[in-house]
């Protein structure tokens, strides 16, 4: 699953950044350093940083990993000394560079970025959370990790498109950009707490236990280099609803495949949209799936207790108050409580987890075999698509053959999505018993798609329509009509036709069985 979020320029970048961080104190400096180079050059992490790295609660922030020198320069970082201080990412959020503070380019932007979440089925959290062992966690948590990584990558060449002109009149350039993900392992109320009367609003994590939920949060500064060193701005409109459907299915399928790795049992979820971990019941999903509590109702009642008017606070008071209703115990239990939480309601349905790596074995299977079983599945969800709806998007096709590679995985990423929509486009598919061909065209400057089964539908009512209007066998006569309008006028109801009423009148009486 994707969702993603426009961060605006205008916004305070360390209320920003306090969001994503979760709150959590600054790593120590120690954390932040490499512990040497190897023969080719990169640098090393201590084991402590590779702990904090995947590690949930509080865990730290982290650049790109292959982050290209020329984003890095023109954000103002170097993102080869380890991860981010807080004083580089505040600035990022106000579209500044980190190192002195000013403006990435001449271009004022209205947003410094983008927030893309990329997050796995409540079924992969819960088996990272409730592991058996510390190295089971990590293994669970790498995997999401490395998923989220590859779907950016896969992203960055539908984002590395910088604007020319004003708006992106004069087209696009292609580039690079880079980002910085932040990881959380809880699902929490998000509040929406504005800062003060007439301030900005900006998002916050209720203080509660929450439910156990492992997703990363990725800002996306709204910066592109393009090869010559021009800095432009991301076009925005290349995110559409069906290319974060798009990213959402590839980064389950690069999920799903790295579990695989690890032996994991997985299959799709009731959709076929998303990878589910097998040996994690139903029931256990369903019980660490709970609606948000009122959080805010429950915080104003605090504050009026205490004398103080909630719409006037500023942010940092808000969060203070909702620390302490919490502490008080007036929201539910803590998020410090959360862990011993989860284990308690695992206890009340009788789920004792132990293991999801249990070596089950991968069927090796070539890439022609794997593109043609992910059409089988992208051409059944299609067919189901058309049922409703008679013109699609094109990129509909995308979103289908990204869904169906969850099965199978996506190694060669792009060009594995291009097969499977090729596969669709030659073979077309089988559509309520009927195999048929896809029909492309453009409508309002957008591709379009339809199917030779709708023409053929569209064709026949056409047909039926053109005979119908050309039956004149049971029109009414003019002098019919006209009795009927002197009827109704002098039935003292005060009803008179207009000139324009009675045409129509005319034209519905005597113009086939069917006129408009």
């Amino acid at each position: 699953m994707l969702n993603f979020a426009k961060v605006a320029a205008s916004s305070d970048g360390a209320k920003i950044r306090a969001y994503l961080t979760q709150d959590a104190p600054e790593p120590q400096h120690a954390s932040l350093t490499v512990a040497g180079v190897d023969p080719a050059g990169r640098n090393l992490d201590s084991g402590e940083t590779l702990t904090n790295y995947y590690t949930g609660r509080g865990e730290a922030a982290a650049w790109r990993k292959d982050m290209p020198a020329s984003v890095a320069a023109a954000l103002g970082i170097d993102s080869t000394k380890g991860r981010p201080r807080y004083a580089d990412l505040d600035p990022l959020f106000e579209g500044r560079r980190a190192d002195n503070g000013e403006a990435w380019s001449r271009t004022q932007r209205t947003n410094s970025g983008f927030d893309f979440v990329f997050a796995p089925h409540k079924s992969v959290s819960l088996a990272a959370e409730f592991a058996a062992s510390e190295a089971e966690r990590r293994l669970i948590w790498e995997a999401i990790h490395r998923a989220n990584d590859e779907a950016l990558r896969y992203a960055a060449e539908d984002l590395g498109q910088a604007r020319k002109g004003k708006g992106g009149l004069k087209g696009v350039e292609a580039g690079q950009i880079g980002w910085v993900t932040f990881a959380h392992d809880a699902a929490r109320p998000t509040l929406a707490l504005q800062d003060g009367a007439g301030g900005g609003t900006y998002l916050v994590d209720a203080p509660i236990a929450g439910d156990p939920h492992f997703h990363l949060h990725n800002f996306i500064p709204n910066l592109v280099v393009t090869e010559d060193g021009r800095v432009g701005s991301i076009d925005a409109r290349v995110i559409t609803a069906n290319k974060v459907h798009e990213l959402g299915a590839i980064f389950q399928a690069y999920l799903a495949q790295n579990l695989r790795d690890l032996g994991v049992r997985v299959g799709y979820d009731e959709k076929e949209e998303a990878i589910v971990v097998l040996d994690v019941p139903e029931a256990a999903v369903a019980k660490f799936s709970k609606r948000d509590r009122q959080v805010i109702g429950d915080a104003k009642r605090y504050a009026a207790e205490s004398a103080l008017e909630w719409d006037e606070l500023s942010l940092d008071k808000k969060k203070q108050l909702l620390h302490e209703a919490s502490a008080a115990g007036r929201l539910g239990k803590t998020k410090e409580e959360a862990r011993e939480v989860w284990r308690a309601q695992a206890a009340e349905i009788g789920w004792n987890h132990e293991t999801v790596l249990v070596s089950a074995p991968q069927p090796v299977i070539s890439d022609a075999e794997r593109r043609e079983a992910a059409y089988d599945l992208a051409a059944k969800n299609l067919s189901r698509e058309f049922v409703t709806a008679a013109v699609l998007d094109r990129d509909r096709l995308r979103v289908h053959a990204a869904r169906g590679l969850i099965s199978v995985g996506a190694p060669a990423g792009r060009k594995d999505v291009d097969a499977v929509v090729d596969l669709i486009e030659r073979h077309g598919f089988n559509h309520e018993g009927v195999q048929v061909s896809l029909i492309s065209g453009k409508l309002e400057r957008s591709e379009r798609v339809s199917n030779s089964l709708q023409v053929h539908i569209e064709q026949a009512v056409s047909e039926k329509a053109r005979n119908a209007a050309l039956d004149h066998s049971s029109d009414l006569t003019d002098a019919a009509l006209r009795s009927a309008i002197a009827a109704v006028e002098a039935s003292g109801q005060g009803v008179a036709f207009s000139p324009e009423q009675s045409a129509a009148i005319y034209a519905l009486g005597g113009g086939g069985k069917l006129s408009l």
